[in-house]
C-alpha cells in the first residue's frame, strides 16, 4: 500500500502489518523477502519490515528457489549475479545476461553463449548454446546457430545438459503442463 509518499503492507483483512516507511519502491513478497529501493539501490526486507539485505544492488528481482538475480555495475558496465536470502553471493561469476531460477537452475550468458547454473552457483549445463529458455517439466529449449538457415535450430536438454530432443525445430519454448481431462 502507499500512504502519502511512503510504502508499506497490509494483510488480507486490511490491517497494516508493515507501517508505510519506504519512500522509493517496494516489491511483492517472494519466498519471505520483498525488494525495496533506497534512491537508486535495491535491497530486501523480511515480513516484519526489517531490512535484511541492505540496498546495494543496481537492480534486484524476486527470489526463486532461494536465490535472487541482482545486477551490479563495475567499470560502468552492468553484470548479473545471484544472491541467497541472506544477501551472500552464490557465485563469484558475473554474467552479461541471466534469467531467474526455474526448477533449481538459472540461464546465464557470458555474452556469447548460454548455459545454466544451479543454486550453488555451479555451472551444470555448459555455456555452449546460442539461445535458451527456462527449464519447465525438467527440460529446457536450447538453440544452436545453423549457418544454412542463418538462425537457430532448437532442441531440449535435461538438467545434466544431455540433449534429449535433438535440435531440429525452428522455434521452441518452455513446456506447459496441460491437465488431463
Amino acid at each position: 500500500i502507499r500512504v502519502g509518499k511512503k510504502w508499506g503492507f497490509i494483510d488480507t483483512n486490511g490491517k497494516v502489518v508493515i507501517e508505510p516507511q519506504f519512500e522509493d519502491y517496494v516489491g511483492s513478497f517472494s519466498e519471505g523477502r520483498a525488494q525495496i529501493m533506497d534512491g537508486d539501490l535495491s535491497g530486501y526486507i523480511d515480513k516484519t519490515g526489517k531490512i535484511v539485505i541492505e540496498p546495494k544492488f543496481d537492480i534486484a528481482e524476486d527470489f526463486h528457489n532461494g536465490c535472487a538475480r541482482v545486477a551490479i555495475i563495475e567499470n560502468g558496465k552492468f553484470y548479473d549475479t545471484f544472491i541467497d536470502k541472506n544477501g551472500n553471493f552464490i557465485t563469484d561469476a558475473k554474467y552479461e545476461e541471466s534469467e531467474s531460477f526455474s526448477e533449481g537452475l538459472a540461464a546465464v550468458s557470458d555474452g556469447d553463449n548460454w548455459g545454466f547454473i544451479n543454486t550453488n552457483g555451479e555451472v551444470v549445463v555448459d555455456l555452449i548454446y546460442d539461445d535458451v529458455e527456462n527449464f519447465s517439466n525438467g527440460l529446457a529449449a536450447v538453440g544452436i546457430y545453423n549457418d544454412e538457415i542463418d538462425d537457430c535450430l532448437y532442441g531440449y536438454v535435461d538438467k545434466t545438459g544431455k540433449m534429449v530432443i535433438e535440435p531440429i525445430f525452428r522455434y521452441a519454448q518452455e513446456f506447459e503442463v496441460i491437465p488431463e481431462k
